[in-house]
């Protein structure tokens, strides 16, 4: 998952960054203070942001909430917002809340807590309860890198938990092939991406129909444009075949 940091104290959000990429999540701070920039929009969809920290601890205990609301008109309705505030402003949490803000977070706290906080609201978010991933038939235990569909089971590659992670959070929506580049342009080499990815999409495809050969192309080409994860409703009530795990 990405985030984005919004902090006027950039030592903290160089902590708050570090501690969510040693979680394996991308981390970009926003080092031009608390106004949201004219290209915000443009930035959240082409690099797939999951949510936003935003850090108003410095700002007051009447300005907090303005802060938050503005944030939340540039960002719009969806994504999952964090407000960080200081220990001594906590009566001003539901401010926070009222004002678009998904969860609060205690900046005097473990930062730590900052990222299971942000997991547990960005899956509920969306529509998962845990850290595996189910759209029936399949379901993906990203930890792991472990893909099954009833009693098969089958294990990727790092790059390719990735690939399918993103796609399975956005199912039933087009994820931009440049979306899904972005995300990992640290771990693709610089030269041949484009055919990296589509080398890894061909290898999914090969895994999810070896592990569930009933269920059909779930993932679906839209010419220059992207990809998508999408499992119909027939082939979601599909019965598992039994087999051995495959790697």
């Amino acid at each position: 998952m990405r985030y984005l940091i919004v902090s006027t104290d950039q030592v903290y959000a160089h902590h708050v960054a570090v501690q969510l990429r040693s979680a394996g999540r991308v981390a970009d701070v926003h080092k031009d203070g608390l106004l949201p920039p004219p290209v915000l929009r443009r930035y959240l969809e082409d690099y797939g942001v999951d949510a936003l920290v935003l850090d108003v601890s410095d700002t007051g205990r009447l300005a907090g909430a303005g802060v938050v609301r503005g944030w939340r008109r540039a960002c719009g309705q969806t994504l999952t917002m964090m407000a960080i505030h200081r220990r001594d402003y906590r009566l001003d949490v539901p401010a926070l809340l009222a004002a678009g803000a998904d969860i609060c977070h205690d900046r005097d706290e473990d930062a730590r807590i900052i990222v299971a906080r942000l997991e547990a609201v960005v899956r509920r978010c969306q529509g998962f309860s845990s850290a595996t991933l189910c759209v029936p038939p399949f379901s993906l235990e990203t930890d792991s890198g472990t893909l099954r569909a009833g009693n098969e089971r089958v294990m990727l590659t790092r790059m390719e938990t990735r690939v399918l992670e993103v796609l399975m959070r956005q199912r039933g929506r087009l994820v931009r092939r440049n979306a899904i580049l972005l995300r990992l342009r640290q771990e693709l080499p610089a030269e041949g991406s484009v055919h990296s990815l589509d080398v890894i999409i061909g290898r999914l495809r090969q895994k999810l129909r070896s592990c569930q050969p009933q269920a059909g192309e779930v993932i679906h080409t839209r010419r220059n444009m992207g990809f998508m994860f999408e499992v119909s409703a027939a082939e979601a009530d599909v019965q598992p075949v039994k087999g051995r795990a495959t790697g």
